[in-house]
């Protein structure tokens, strides 16, 4: 059978996946062009095309491209062909792991000379304008303190966030998060939780290179290691 996809996101690319495995043949497309799609054709082995060649060469033409897109489907190709729509409420779901290498000066307080390791979960839908975001995150430090009877736990991040693309350029973005300590039962300044609220605005440079500006407001006081309100400014790099 011919498969056609509308669109070369996680779920086109695992469905493409899937079928080639089961000896059926894919053409996935985006609105970019099949000079994009290079990655794909030498890693799963699929043919790479535009949405109206992906549409004509599908028996089943799977759209799975945002809403706001919908103009890049292709009508008259698809006409008389069974298709199958992405679940619009369905979030991307990715798994994220680290390691931090031991660095700096332990005696001079520069890093904590062990190994931490940390494990994420992210959700994100986009409707309409709006991204959502959903966090989570556990990091489970390296024993620095153990000459001094101090035991770090695993200490856990929260996040949840709604991003309102105005332009092409520019968006708003709101953030609630909360962040537990790896400190138990020493001093009530140590293992206070934080709570805070970020409003800011992030600035497209390029496709890879993202401003980000905005203002951090602290929800419980966190003295030990979070000011009242602070601002932050930085630059993201996607890849």
């Amino acid at each position: 059978m011919k498969i056609g996809t509308i669109g070369a996101g996680f779920i086109a690319r695992a469905v493409a996946s899937v079928a080639i495995k089961h000896g059926h043949e894919v053409m996935v497309s985006n609105t970019r062009g099949p000079d994009t799609l290079f990655s794909l054709t030498s890693t799963i082995g699929c043919k790479a095309g535009s949405p109206q060649e992906a549409a004509a060469f599908g028996d089943i033409v799977l759209v799975a491209i945002p809403l706001k897109n919908y103009r890049a489907i292709p009508v008259e190709p698809l006409e008389g062909k069974m298709g199958f729509q992405e679940q619009a409420w369905v979030p991307a779901v990715s798994l994220r792991a680290a390691v931090k290498f031991p660095s700096g000066d332990t005696d001079r307080a520069f890093g904590s000379g062990e190994f931490d390791g940390s494990i994420g979960l992210l959700l994100q839908k986009t409707l309409w304008r709006f991204t959502f975001y959903v966090n989570a995150d556990v990091t489970f430090p390296g024993q620095a303190f153990e000459r001094v009877d101090v035991s770090l736990h695993p200490f856990f991040m929260g996040l949840f966030a709604i991003e309102f693309r105005g332009s092409r350029p520019v968006s708003l973005v709101l953030q609630l998060r909360g962040d537990t300590r790896p400190f138990h039962d020493t001093i009530s300044i140590l293992d206070k939780r934080l709570i805070e609220t970020h409003l800011g605005v992030n600035w497209a440079l390029s496709r890879h290179l993202v401003l980000q500006a905005g203002l951090a407001e602290d929800q419980v006081n966190s003295a030990c290691c979070s000011a009242d309100v602070s601002f932050f400014l930085n630059v993201t790099g996607r890849f």
